[in-house]
């Protein structure tokens, strides 16, 4: 590290944060800092390459600008392709920009497209070096640029959309002419005085993703091939130059118990992330009763790798060069990608059904299956059609949320603490130390601000004067917000004041609200505001309050109450009496049981059964069959425990 480098850096030791305000060029070098109490101290450089390299000192970076890419229109996408065909050709050449090299580049790539107009030369060259300033992301100089409006009314731009869905996007569908004389004769049976001329009319197809013009009108298996993405794995990697994340789904049901009623909440997925030269989980997110990669548990489960922990035994945390992933849709969303910009933190994306180009993901999810899952009691093994069925996993359920994550987070601390071969002897832990002291990672200056690209995206929500956005129950609201609204109306270019905002499922202590571009004055760049609950949450998800709400204390997931009236099970609810499941106790035999169930019914009947007796007035034992039409429940309609 050069200690030239170092000067403005922000840093945190041990618990301040300090800038470097400079390092003194005369020996011994001596490190300047002020503290955020305006003291000054200062460290001997040496001393400080120590302490950093063993992470008593880390280097914080800011959070970056991320680009607004939500709602990004059919023509941009469009402009973003059509520059990238130009602009990639020209990047394989050293001397792009000569006039002959420049020229045959654009003469074949536009032979080989049905773009309607030659770009000039000196414009591709001007796209190549924009392209190159602002990161190679396309995206920043399509989206910074003003164009002008069609010039068509709302009414006419709508009925183009409607007739192009409904006879060119779809299988056997009309060609463009044909659609065009479609739209023609609606047109004329309507009776608009002005109809648009056909190139108009053409141009509005082209806009169209090809994706989407591909699935609609050949099917999804044709667009899969068509547009699908490649990425080449590296075989050497340094430490830290790599977090790879995937999600997996276990066959293992969650309950909860309160009083006497037993709610199934669903099964369990974990989103990992995962450090290949160390072999470490530097974060995870658990997720019970929502199945698939949903951005906000997998932005949770990134931003618990990148964050410190407070635990002396959970070493693992900083910024990663890059995320490897594969192309399932909550890593490929829109609020993933803001919040990888943000962070400063580039991704890849692998293929689909590629898992062996993410292989060290893949078996550590396996070592997760045969070494922690299949050791827990209530676990049916890898998802089998022939097998598997809901009430199987819902009557071998009996672990709580609370209880699992206990167990998966001593069965982490473990793992970290565990020998491994492919280390030559060391732990993960270890390991991690040894490659931080050799490439320190760089943690987030501000994570508060880095926290509000939440995962979650939910669009087209009504903002409210007086008590700002609705949510799944609850309010959100700020001063910021209420000035957001009044904003909006002086505008006068909103018909409906709805926003759209970015929301965390695992805490619904506030939401991230995206400032129209029209209000910010920059198309370029997201604004994000927060919100926060209205009422007092405590950190917990919107299913915990959602659960809570309907009288269960803890709850987490999507949540499903066992009960009698159910349609899809015939697995039977205990009656509303008796005292709370310790879960924890020892197993009741039947014997037990059926003496409890005895005195529950006893307790709650009018009229009790008559029953037989010895001749020393002893219970003498009955032969009743159970209920021929629930073999689960007894004579008197009680759910049996056994």
């Amino acid at each position: 590290m050069n200690y030239f480098d170092l000067k403005g850096s922000k840093i945190i030791y041990g618990s301040q944060k300090g800038v470097i305000l400079t390092v003194l060029e005369d020996e011994p070098h001596i490190v300047l800092i002020r503290y955020e109490n305006e003291k000054l101290g200062e460290i001997d450089y040496d001393d400080f390459l120590t302490l950093h390299s063993n992470g008593v000192i880390r280097l914080l970076k800011q959070c970056n600008k991320a680009v607004n890419g939500f709602r990004i229109s059919k023509k941009h996408m469009k402009e973003m392709e059509m520059r990238e065909a130009y602009i990639l050709p020209m990047l394989r050449h050293d001397k792009c920009h000569s006039p002959e090299i420049r020229k045959q580049i654009v003469t074949s790539v536009f032979a080989t497209r049905n773009d309607l107009d030659r770009p000039g030369d000196s414009t591709v060259s001007r796209w190549v070096r924009d392209y190159l300033e602002h990161d190679c992301d396309i995206r920043k100089q399509v989206l910074g640029k003003k164009g002008r409006g069609t010039g068509l009314t709302p009414e006419l731009e709508s009925l183009i959309d409607k007739v192009i869905r409904k006879h060119y996007l779809k299988r056997e569908g009309l060609h463009k002419r044909g659609t065009y004389k479609q739209f023609v004769a609606v047109c004329k049976r309507i009776g608009y005085d002005y109809i648009p001329p056909e190139r108009t009319f053409t141009r509005r197809i082209d806009k169209v993703c090809p994706k989407l013009e591909t699935e609609k009108r050949k099917g999804i298996s044709e667009a899969r091939k068509e547009f699908r993405l490649v990425t080449d794995v590296r075989d050497y990697l340094q430490f830290g130059e790599e977090f790879q994340v995937d999600t997996a789904h276990f066959n293992l049901g969650i309950i909860e118990y309160y009083l006497d009623r037993v709610y199934y909440i669903g099964t369990v997925s974990i989103n990992f992330v995962f450090e290949p030269t160390t072999g470490s989980i530097p974060g995870y997110s658990i997720q019970i009763g929502q199945k698939g990669e949903q951005s906000g548990f997998v932005v949770n489960a990134i931003t618990h790798a990148m964050s410190i922990k407070h635990d002396p035994n959970y070493v693992q945390s900083g910024i990663p060069r890059r995320i490897l992933m594969d192309a399932g849709a909550g890593y490929i969303a829109q609020s993933t990608r803001s919040f990888l910009e943000a962070a400063g933190c580039e991704f890849d994306v692998t293929p689909t059904r590629s898992p062996w180009l993410k292989g060290a993901v893949e078996r550590l999810i396996r070592h997760v299956r045969d070494n922690f899952f299949r050791g827990i009691k209530g676990y049916l093994g890898k998802y089998n059609p022939d097998e598997y069925t809901d009430i199987s996993v819902k009557k071998a359920a009996h672990l709580t949320i609370e209880q699992f994550r206990t167990m998966f987070a001593n069965f982490v601390k473990e793992y970290h603490n565990t020998q491994l071969d492919r280390l030559n002897g060391l732990t993960p832990n270890q390991a991690w130390k040894k490659g931080f002291r050799s490439n320190p990672l760089m943690d987030i200056d501000d994570v508060p601000e880095l926290r509000k690209y939440k995962g979650e995206l939910v669009k087209g929500r009504v903002l409210n004067k007086n008590q700002g956005v609705f949510h799944l129950g609850n309010w959100f609201n700020s001063p910021e917000l209420q000035q957001l609204y009044f904003k909006m109306r002086k505008s006068k270019k909103f018909k409906e004041y709805k926003v759209d905002f970015l929301v965390d499922p695992l805490n619904a202590d506030d939401v991230s609200v995206i400032v129209p571009s029209v209000i910010s004055g920059d198309p370029l760049n997201i604004e994000l505001i927060t919100a926060n609950n209205t009422r007092r949450v405590n950190g917990k998800s919107f299913s915990q309050l959602r659960a809570a709400d309907k009288g269960v204390e803890i709850l987490d997931g999507a949540t499903v109450f066992v009960s009698d009236e159910s349609e899809w099970t015939t697995y039977r609810a205990p009656r509303k009496t008796g005292s709370l499941i310790n879960i924890n106790a020892d197993p009741v035999t039947p014997e037990e049981a059926e003496i409890e169930l005895v005195t529950m019914v006893g307790a709650n009947t009018n009229q009790q059964p008559n029953e037989k007796r010895n001749e020393d007035n002893s219970p003498a034992k009955t032969e009743e069959p159970l209920n021929e039409v629930d073999k689960e429940t007894n004579n008197y309609g009680v759910k049996k425990l056994w």
